[in-house]
């Protein structure tokens, strides 16, 4: 082979070369463009549907507040020149994968009924804090490898950041109450219908459902309000429907 075959084959294999790299820039820019819409689209919807949150709303309704507020960084990401690095392409998984976890958690309390909500509400506002923190953690890691893009909104991303990784939650002590209350007579057998009709009305009223004390009456009367149904989450449940709990 001459020297000038040689010189035109690493001259072909150098511009196929840089081909290739511009071609995989390219995928990258537009795959990381698309998961930025994604993801922009999964945050808005998740923080609409977290205000349908029927328990612990103070918790949601922030969940909901700080998912709105990333809404325009991704927009800005979106529209600007992207950083191409590794770091930048793994904060961004990172975050798509927060906010997949925040959506399935609205999702999963979204939909149960308001008597497990409750009994459960020690647990909700700690899994609300975890997701944010989390989704937090991504946002910083986010804004570092796209530091010149984001320099626009660097203070706004540097202060939601730090707010959402700072996030911390309590049930109220209502609600902690009145499971406790629950629990303790569940523990020393209280099975008289006083205790009953007592734990019903409080729990009515602590998932939003206003029991009149006629209508407890009513209940215990048609046999809806014994000690053994309110002592059963599902029984319970039902019971609730028929005081108009959907």
């Amino acid at each position: 082979m001459s020297c000038s075959q040689i010189f035109m084959l690493h001259r072909g294999l150098h511009e196929r070369n840089l081909i290739a790299g511009k071609r995989e820039a390219i995928f990258w820019c537009c795959g990381f463009n698309f998961h930025t819409l994604h993801n922009r689209n999964t945050v808005v919807r998740t923080a609409n549907a977290a205000k349908d949150v029927l328990i612990d709303k103070e918790s949601f309704n922030i969940l909901s507040k700080h998912l709105l507020d990333i809404a325009p960084v991704l927009k800005e990401l979106q529209l600007q020149e992207l950083n191409e690095s590794q770091a930048a392409r793994v904060a961004l998984e990172s975050l798509e994968s927060d906010v997949k976890q925040a959506s399935n958690l609205v999702e999963k309390y979204r939909n149960s009924g308001r008597f497990y909500l409750l009994m459960k509400c020690r647990y909700i506002v700690k899994e609300v804090e975890q997701v944010i923190r989390d989704i937090g953690r991504s946002l910083a890691a986010l804004s570092l490898a796209n530091t010149e893009v984001l320099s626009r909104i660097s203070d706004q991303v540097n202060r939601l950041q730090s707010e959402m990784q700072r996030a911390e939650f309590e049930a109220s002590q209502s609600q902690l109450d009145i499971v406790d209350k629950l629990n303790h007579g569940i523990k020393e057998q209280k099975l008289d219908q006083a205790f009953a009709n007592d734990m019903l009305e409080e729990i009515a009223r602590a998932v939003g459902v206003p029991v009149e004390p006629s209508e407890i009456k009513l209940l215990t009367l048609l046999g809806y309000c014994s000690v053994g149904e309110l002592l059963c989450p599902v029984k319970h449940q039902v019971r609730m429907n028929l005081i108009g709990d959907s």
